[in-house]
């Protein structure tokens, strides 16, 4: 019996797609959300929000994954495109927090009279 005669005499796809959402806890193979789920920043650099920035000249900041991967305190500059400048450090700790998908938030050094909040997530 091929695939498609299967299919057919179970009651088509949608049956089958049933089926295959249905997988038992015991099933060995993981499903594709799993397989697709980023791992911490292994193959990409982490995802940076900083909170009130500067539209006319914003702040910016790269958070690569071989920081991550290295996990050492790291001081960062943001100044990005802004006229003035704040730092930012990450901790060992932090790095170990990315490295397993979680997100963290630091508050920059004060510039001109204020600090900006960043949030860093894998």
């Amino acid at each position: 019996m091929t695939r498609n005669e299967f299919l057919k005499w179970m009651g088509g796809a949608a049956l089958a797609t049933l089926a295959v959402a249905c997988k038992s806890d015991n099933d060995k193979t993981p499903d594709a959300k799993e397989i697709d789920a980023p791992a911490g920043c292994t193959t990409s650099n982490a995802k940076i929000m900083i909170a009130d920035n500067h539209t006319h000249a914003p702040h910016d900041v790269v958070v690569s994954k071989e920081d991550v991967a290295a996990a050492v305190d790291k001081t960062y500059s943001i100044q990005g495109a802004a006229s003035h400048d704040h730092m930012i450090t990450i901790t060992a700790a932090q790095f170990m927090m990315l490295q397993q998908g979680g997100s963290i938030m630091v508050t920059s050094t004060e510039g001109l009279g204020h600090t900006h909040v960043v949030t860093v997530s894998c």
